[in-house]
């Protein structure tokens, strides 16, 4: 039984009263999933029998690399972290610290101080 427009046709399909058109485009889009599952079991099928062990071990060594990587990343960080402390510590320690030979402008300086001091012969 159909009655309604061509836009919204609605028909017993099953014993339930269902837009028609709705119904086509599942059926369609069903057969093209299962038209897809065909496809991919054939190509399963062709495969060899230690596919997946390979491919397991495969990813568990993806993981495995992963894992190491991120440890070796932790501990480059970790390094980072330290090594601005060090240098942080050092320049302190180093700016308290006198240094062995006056910059020049403090050896200027003292010349001519020392200049200025000495009488006129």
């Amino acid at each position: 039984m159909l009655r309604g427009s061509m836009s919204s046709v609605m028909g017993t399909v099953g014993g339930l009263n269902l837009p028609v058109r709705a119904v086509e485009r599942l059926t369609e889009s069903a057969e093209r999933i299962s038209r897809a599952a065909e496809r991919a079991s054939k190509r399963l099928d062709g495969l060899d029998r230690d596919f997946v062990r390979r491919a397991d071990r495969a990813m568990t060594s993806i993981i495995e690399m992963r894992q190491d990587t991120a440890a070796m990343r932790k501990r480059l960080d970790s390094l980072e972290v330290e090594m601005r402390q060090t240098r942080t510590v050092l320049t302190q320690r180093l700016d308290r610290v006198p240094l062995l030979r006056p910059s020049r402008r403090a050896r200027r300086a003292a010349q001519n101080a020392d200049s200025s001091d000495a009488p006129d012969a």
